[in-house]
């Protein structure tokens, strides 16, 4: 039996792929828990590395210390246009990083939509970053997501 005959058993998280499509839709939601709600289900797009935009055709000023509205007019269509607002808005937490058990005892095992949070939203704070000069790139250099980021950049500057 060859390995192009092997049967697998549908994953009833993902969405059945149609027939002439070779890879997962990254259109079709992906459900993932939110994390200030650990009960919430939130749809959520999967965005993979290689339709991501190059975000240098999408931001020609960066972000300095007096143009915060005409830099906030370039970024918010480009999250928005990848379904990644909720990153930095905050309506989408971080999903919890491990499983629980029967009795509410962490596992060893992971939530497979952990990694891919971390993974877009990490890809959300690296067209962040770069679409700022070095000086305001200073004053968010520590931020570890996104959403510190962006909410840090906001109470600096949105009153522009």
């Amino acid at each position: 039996m060859d390995s192009s005959s092997k049967k697998f058993p549908p994953n009833p998280e993902t969405p059945p792929l149609k027939p002439e499509s070779p890879l997962p839709n990254p259109e079709l939601p992906l459900t993932i828990t939110n994390g200030a709600n650990n009960n919430a289900l939130v749809p959520h797009r999967m965005i993979p590395n290689a339709s991501s935009p190059n975000v240098s055709n999408f931001l020609s000023i960066k972000l300095d210390r007096t143009n915060y509205p005409l830099w906030l007019a370039q970024i918010q269509p480009l999250l928005k246009s990848q379904n990644l607002m909720s990153y930095v808005d905050g309506t989408l937490g971080c999903p919890p990083c491990f499983k629980t058990d029967a009795e509410g005892k962490l596992t060893d095992e992971v939530y497979p939509t952990y990694q891919q949070w971390i993974t877009n939203d990490h890809m959300v704070l690296g067209w962040i970053n770069n679409s700022l000069t070095p000086p305001v790139l200073a004053t968010v250099a520590r931020s570890t997501n996104s959403f510190y980021t962006w909410s840090s950049l906001a109470k600096c500057f949105a009153s522009q």
